[in-house]
């Protein structure tokens, strides 16, 4: 029944597969996010890509009955550097997103008669953190091809963690621009 959640598919598309009534899949379905310690069939999906689960680790862990939670530790390291890519690349499109995101509010305070210098600093300074981002981003792509996943979580995990604060930080600057 897991292989078949895996797919994608839904309660309804399962029951017409396998033949037994929508309640008894629905049934079977409800049960195995409990057992793998995920709160919806989503983060089961998740869980099991995120940690390259094979078919003998899922039938182990449901059989044992004990909950399962997810720990950085738990992902293979071809599947950590995989999240990593991910939230490096979230970062780095936020972080190019901010001078377009500024624009707006440079306008706006014109159009008010307010002064709008804090705003274009504020935007140029984080064009030139974007651009930076950027060719980070190239070096760390360089780096997982070259030095390997292992290796590559242990030098990069850090920067991207910073790189994720000035993130939060940057998105935080209006709002003490628009307070002063």
């Amino acid at each position: 029944m897991l292989a078949i959640i895996l797919k994608g598919l839904l309660n309804k598309r399962i029951a017409l597969n396998l033949l037994p009534s929508r309640q008894t899949v629905k049934a079977y379905v409800s049960g195995i996010p409990e057992q793998l310690g995920a709160r919806n069939r989503i983060e089961v999906i998740t869980n099991c890509a995120a940690n390259d689960w094979n078919n003998e680790m899922i039938k182990s862990t449901l059989q044992s009955g004990q909950e399962h939670v997810a720990r950085l530790s738990d992902i293979s390291p071809s599947g950590q550097i995989r999240l990593l890519d991910l939230s490096y690349a979230r970062i780095a499109f936020g972080f190019s997103l901010i001078p377009v995101v500024a624009t707006p509010f440079i306008v706006w305070l014109h159009q008010i008669g307010r002064d709008a210098r804090a705003f274009w600093v504020w935007a140029g300074v984080f064009t030139l953190v974007a651009l930076a981002v950027r060719f980070l981003f190239r070096r760390y792509r360089r780096d997982c091809a070259q030095l390997g996943a292992e290796r590559a979580m242990r030098d990069w995990l850090p920067k991207v963690h910073a790189l994720a604060l000035l993130y939060g930080f940057s998105l935080s600057v209006p709002v003490l621009i628009m307070s002063s």
